[in-house]
């Protein structure tokens, strides 16, 4: 996997990425998941760099980065180097499809040396790695260590071949004896059958519970998200949720091939390994002792006979020595002395005999307090056969470590990592042990918010999304069992979208927490109350009822009463809100919706009822609404195979003068279902317009129209074509250059196309929505305002629109002739429009009588069934252009 790193400049978050991909791949792979980040903070912004581990270093230095993620190893480095804060999240993998947050090493041999089934057995053996600086070679490495074998100085020779498949295949061509690997790549290679895994065998294959892969080591947690000290909480608690909240099927996770990311998994364990392999910065030099100097000087001594020379030569190597041993004492003097770590130093006994001065910060004791007592005494309580294990791994290894509960003077427990070893003297008795406690309590405590941020929303404190849906799926399994029945209520804030534009980010957040706070004071404390998005709450009372009726007249209460108390929500600074709720309630359990998945998704369904009658009320989950649910869940799979599959058609209704001359035409999207024949638009563009289908759509009518027009110029009728665009697609940030493109490909005239926009999605951004606009009216395309009149209507944004055409609904122009109102709604818009000489064309002209009214209002273009129903693309131009050729008529 690729690791990355964020770094806040100002309002920009600067994410770098460790290239391990090259030639561009880091950069696609990373693109969708840093729009996914921009779109949850909403006060920055993220910038994607491809970073070195050597940039991350001098990024750290110089206080540029904000949080960075790396390999395992080279974050116990840059931990060693700089104070760092702790571990927001771990990285999760996606191994073979499952989730996998830990990784190995593991060694493979050709399945038919059978006769090498142990670790050990590599010893004088040839070994073929990726690279040593991998973990794939550390791993190994380590677990050797521990049986006392030393590489690369036992192993014959050791290949480094750039890739763990060629490391394989070194061991396949008999180049080498064994290869060293990640855990997951045996399983990849077998996979895409790159690999026949009846050739291959693994080495001491390991079990660990839970984790998908072969491997033969211990295992290692994946790559740690850190924040650097200097970063605000707040923003770090924004970038933790929005990592944690990545869901595995989120289009950014799968682009990046992970998982998404979990609570913080403890180091320490790649610590010890780095001690022990003496990994930077561990990497100190050996001490030259007398004995060293005299083995090494042993055979020249027998060997010459001027005896003299060599007592001279060996008192002043001696003296070299002794002076280096004395720089040497006095350096590892001022290290034990000045280490963060507490150290103990203890008899053959385990009694004290010395402890640093870290150890008297950290517990409170003085030296002399703790001399003579066993160290033991230093720790809680622990089990009865740990001394044993301990004094057991000392036997084997020389060395034990593992996590214990330390003891501070005044009595308080806190959690440290402590790793104990002993030191022999020259008849290798044990003379002293030396006890290293590194304290985990700032660790622990990074975890307990990370884990509080993995289970609660940062801006409420309220229980998330996943915290609620696991409560609930532990919760049905208790109701089914005392056969009690419980309501799940989903609340959504009524237009608050509009508080948001309004008034900003920031009172729209204060806004959230008064009413989290407002509703948390009025439940019982057992009842589950979250956060699950935006202005989105639910709610789930723990008590429960003995029957269903029970269970939702309680439930319809509760809301009622929530409702009631927002309409006097009141924010820190007195400002007074009255809010109202749309709820959605499902009643559980219910045997035909047994998960948690399930119950929350029928309370979704319910509340898209209520807030689509209006909102301000309490809608119960029917079943005719899951049936509603199913068919839209349908009609978008079978809308998106019709897309692709060329099923659309393009139909067309014509526009005429007073005096019948056609002028143009709308172009009208049909749906050809192969089973179902012709789909009214009614049906599935509401659907399309759910999701960026509506896009697609847009897109493929807009080819259409195109062809279309180009097909009328080499014919010599020089007629415009309308088209409608849905607010989806208006709002996107390609929209011009998409437009721009189609009219470059197609070779269409843009003075002949006219795209039909509506009132509300020109209103949420109006400066962006003239912008947009006048960039493709330059062009010489023009914008038309569809259904004027039962929007906004406002002169004030209509003068700054470069619009050239004003179509009034068909509700006015159809009631006009019988309904004074209608008609005066007419003579309106047809007085702005002459005053900002904008041409008109009127919908839904049915009957002579509603043709004569606009006749005696001047000249006012139409459209209707009086003068042509819709009607297909080719019926159209074979009507309108009896003597085209056929090659247009095609």
């Amino acid at each position: 996997m690729t690791p990355w790193v964020l770094a806040a400049h100002g309002q920009t978050l600067v994410l770098g990425v460790f290239d391990n991909l090259g030639e561009g791949r880091t950069q696609r792979q990373y693109a969708p998941l840093i729009e996914h980040l921009n779109s949850q903070l909403q006060h920055e912004r993220i910038e994607l760099k491809v970073l070195s581990q050597q940039d991350l270093e001098d990024g750290i230095a110089s206080r540029t980065l904000a949080f960075v993620t790396t390999t395992p190893t080279h974050f116990v480095f840059l931990r060693q180097r700089w104070p760092l804060a702790g571990v927001m999240a771990t990285l999760v993998t996606a191994e073979d499809g499952a989730p996998a947050s830990q990784f190995g090493g593991v060694v493979l041999r050709r399945r038919e040396r059978t006769e090498w089934r142990a670790l050990t057995d590599v010893r004088g053996r040839r070994v073929a790695v990726a690279s040593r600086l991998h973990m794939a070679w550390r791993a190994p490495a380590f677990e050797l260590r521990q049986r006392h074998i030393v590489v690369p100085d036992a192993l014959a020779q050791v290949l480094e071949v750039d890739s763990h498949e060629n490391a394989i295949a070194a061991v396949l061509d008999d180049r080498a004896d064994f290869a060293f690997v990640r855990t997951g790549i045996l399983e990849k290679l077998t996979l895409n059958g790159m690999l026949d895994p009846e050739r291959i065998s693994v080495v001491e294959p390991q079990t660990h519970t839970g984790f998908p892969l072969q491997s033969s080591t211990r295992l290692y947690p994946e790559w740690p998200v850190f924040a650097l000290p200097h970063v605000d909480e707040r923003m770090v608690r924004r970038v933790a949720s929005a990592l944690y909240a990545l869901e595995p099927d989120h289009p950014a996770v799968r682009a990046a091939g992970i998982h998404g990311f979990t609570t913080p998994a403890d180091y320490l364990p790649v610590e010890n390994m780095a001690r022990v392999l003496r990994l930077p910065p561990f990497d100190q030099p050996p001490v030259i002792t007398l004995g060293d100097v005299l083995q090494q000087w042993r055979n020249e001594l027998l060997a010459t006979g001027v005896a003299g020379l060599l007592i001279a030569a060996l008192a002043f190597q001696l003296w070299r020595v002794q002076h280096r041993a004395a720089a040497r004492q006095r350096l590892a003097m001022r290290v034990f002395e000045t280490t963060s770590e507490a150290i103990v130093v203890t008899d053959a006994q385990d009694r004290v005999v010395t402890v640093n001065p870290a150890f008297c910060r950290n517990t409170g004791y003085l030296e002399r307090e703790v001399q003579g007592r066993p160290h033991a005494r230093l720790l809680a309580p622990s089990p009865a056969n740990w001394q044993a294990q301990v004094q057991a791994a000392l036997h084997e290894g020389g060395e034990w470590s593992g996590e214990v509960m330390s003891r501070r003077k005044n009595g308080e427990l806190f959690p440290e990592w402590l790793t104990i070893s002993h030191i022999q003297d020259k008849n290798h008795k044990v003379s002293a042990y030396v006890h290293v406690h590194t304290n985990l309590s700032e660790i622990r405590r990074a975890e307990a918010r990370a884990e509080q941020l993995a289970s609660h929303d940062a801006l409420t404190g309220l229980a998330n999304r996943t915290q609620f849906q696991l409560t609930l799926a532990q919760t049905l399994p208790q109701l089914s069992q005392s056969q009690r029945f419980a309501g799940v209520l989903l609340l959504d804030i009524d237009r608050f979208k509009h508080i948001n534009e309004a008034r900003g980010l920031a009172l729209g957040d204060s806004l959230l927490k008064a009413v989290a706070t407002q509703l948390r004071r009025h439940l019982h404390s057992e009842d589950v109350l979250a956060r699950l998005d935006g202005d989105t709450f639910a709610l789930l009372p723990r008590r429960g009822a003995p029957s269903r009726e029970a269970a939702g007249r309680e439930a319809l209460a509760l809301a009622e009463r929530l409702r009631g108390l927002l309409q006097e929500t009141v924010l820190p600074d007195g400002e007074l809100f009255a809010l109202d709720l749309s709820v959605g309630i499902a009643l559980c359990p219910d045997p035909q919706s047994p998960q948690a998945e399930d119950v929350m998704r029928l309370a979704d369904t319910a509340l898209h009822k209520a807030k689509a009658e209006g909102g301000a009320r309490t809608t119960f989950f029917e079943a005719a609404m899951g049936e509603a649910v199913e068919q839209r869940f349908r009609v978008e799979r079978e809308l998106r195979q019709a897309i692709a599959q060329g099923d659309l058609r393009c139909h067309l209704q014509s526009q005429v003068r007073a005096d019948g001359q056609l002028v143009g035409a709308e172009a009208l999207v049909r749906w050809a279902h192969p089973e179902r024949g012709l789909v009214p638009p009614a049906v599935f563009v509401p659907i399309a317009e759910m999701s960026d289908l509506v896009v697609a759509l847009d897109r493929w009518m807009l080819a259409q129209v195109c062809q279309l027009l180009v097909r009328l110029d080499r014919q010599g009728l020089a007629l415009r074509l309308s088209v409608n665009i849905s607010p989806r697609h208006f709002q996107r940030s390609d929209f011009v250059d998409s437009v721009r493109l189609q009219l470059a490909d197609s070779g269409a005239d843009p003075a002949r196309l006219v795209l039909e926009v509506t009132e509300g999605m020109v209103m949420g951004d109006l400066a962006e929505a003239v912008r947009k606009m006048t960039e493709l009216s330059a062009l010489g395309l023009h914008f038309s305002m569809d259904d004027f009149g039962t929007g906004y209507s406002s002169l004030a944004y209509l003068k700054r629109l470069p619009i050239s055409e004003l179509k009034i609904d068909k509700s006015f122009v159809q009631d006009a002739t019988s309904n004074p109102q209608d008609a005066a709604l007419v003579d309106t818009i047809l007085a702005v429009a002459r005053q900002l000489h904008l041409q008109v064309v009127a919908e839904g002209v049915e009957t002579p009588e509603q043709a004569a009214f606009l006749d005696q209002r001047g000249e006012v273009a139409r459209q209707g069934y009086l003068y042509g129903r819709p009607e297909p693309m080719d019926a159209w131009l074979a009507r309108v252009a009896p003597t085209a050729p056929a090659s247009l008529q095609a």
